[in-house]
């Protein structure tokens, strides 16, 4: 029977810290339970399996303390879970888990965020998500100290909510950590973890703002377009400079994912051969279940043509999810990865936008709303508020009319170039 830390490496690019596991082996068996703790590699001491606390001076040396209280405290209990076990007799590693897990729930918000984190894994991941992310947040603001859950008041709520205005975030932002939030706590009052105090939450904000809608124009599109005129075979003048490969794909899977009516990142990786036939692209919506018909036009089959030599084999239209991690895990770096070099594409074409994913999206709905598309088959609406009902309005048209309409977005791109 054993038990140590260990360090495994962020698997993003350039300089980001790393994630403490603390691995338990008994027998032949073994399991990760994640510390929620991230250090730096250079932080981290592999021969003793610890975090290396700097000198007092450093900008680092608080968290860094903080970490190594958190990770000797659980050590501990890890001992001390196992002695009580080894009292009662044989034991496997399933009782370790569960007897570890009903140690730290009773009464802890970071243990019992954790037990809610293992339990929706695998059918609602996105919440785990973003529970943890309230976790790691929350272990911030309490310098890695874990409050129990009788501790989540009015007064904790309220100045959890200062540390996050402190810090610069957005409203829409703080509502999320706030939501989320008392997501947690109604369920540890559901399970008699907490008495529930009352409108604890009534003074922070947990509403939705409405955000700005961030859209280029057709003038800004083909700037875009300029950057590789050779990708899609416009009739744009040569001696642009060459773009590096990665920029390359970018601009080509944001170039798609616009012309193809504004097509999301996530329906986009996910589209199959199958999907393809004669001349349209039909797919459901990840988001609504929604089937979509969109008629392929010359440029996405250059598009789709530039990636087919990447995409053999694989049954998908886009290399961009390459194997040796879960799905969903795969999925959130490619969509990191894309919108950080899609911030380098726009500083490359001047047009001065934070630009994203989800900019294709509006940006489609935007230009052909300026092109006179009729409201009713593409409104403002595409976007997150009634996307359901832009929907609806579609599927009572002809396919032609979209066909049109997409026609039309592209003549509007050419004249603007």
């Amino acid at each position: 029977m054993s038990f140590k830390y260990e360090l495994r490496p962020s698997e993003r690019q350039g300089r980001y810290p790393g994630s403490v596991y603390l691995v338990v082996i008994h027998g032949s068996e073994s399991f990760r339970l994640s510390t929620r703790c991230k250090v730096y590699p250079e932080e981290w001491d592999n021969h003793s399996r610890t975090v290396i606390v700097p000198h007092h001076t450093s900008a680092r040396h608080n968290s860094l303390r903080a970490v190594h209280a958190k990770l000797s405290q659980m050590y501990l209990e890890y001992e001390r879970t196992v002695e009580c076990l080894s009292d009662k007799g044989d034991f496997t590693v399933a009782d370790i888990r569960a007897a570890f897990h009903s140690r730290r729930i009773s009464g802890t918000l970071f243990g019992f965020v954790e037990l809610l984190c293992s339990e929706m894994q695998e059918k609602k991941p996105r919440t785990a998500k973003a529970y943890g992310s309230v976790l790691r947040s929350i272990t911030a603001y309490c310098n890695g100290s874990d409050p129990r859950l009788s501790q989540i008041n009015r007064a904790f709520v309220e100045a959890y909510e200062s540390h996050l205005k402190s810090r610069g975030l957005k409203p829409n932002t703080i509502s999320f950590y706030m939501r989320n939030l008392r997501a947690i706590y109604n369920k540890a009052v559901a399970r008699n973890m907490v008495i529930g105090g009352k409108y604890i939450f009534r003074n922070v904000y947990t509403g939705v703002a409405k955000t700005e809608k961030r859209a280029l124009d057709a003038k800004q599109v083909g700037r875009l377009m300029a950057l590789d005129p050779g990708m899609l075979d416009y009739n744009f003048q040569s001696g642009a400079p060459p773009l590096p490969p990665e920029l390359r794909d970018a601009l080509a899977i944001f170039l798609f994912c616009f012309l193809a009516q504004g097509m999301s990142f996530v329906d986009m990786v996910h589209l199959r051969r199958e999907n393809l036939s004669g001349g349209r692209l039909t797919y459901k919506r990840k988001k609504t279940g929604q089937t979509i018909v969109v008629p392929v036009c010359r440029e996405m089959k250059s598009i789709l043509a530039y990636f087919s030599g990447r995409t053999k084999g694989t049954g998908y239209l886009f290399p961009v999810m390459p194997g040796g991690k879960p799905s969903r895990m795969r999925y959130e770096s490619a969509l990191r990865m894309q919108n950080m070099r899609l911030k380098r594409l726009a500083v490359l074409a001047g047009i001065g936008e934070n630009l994203s994913t989800h900019v294709s999206r509006h940006s489609w709905a935007t230009i052909a709303k300026n092109e006179n598309v009729q409201l009713s088959v593409i409104s403002e609406a595409l976007g997150h508020n009634s996307e359901t009902t832009t929907r609806i309005y579609l599927d009572s048209f002809a396919k032609n009319v979209l066909d049109k309409a997409n026609e039309k977005i592209r003549r509007a791109i050419k004249r603007a170039v």
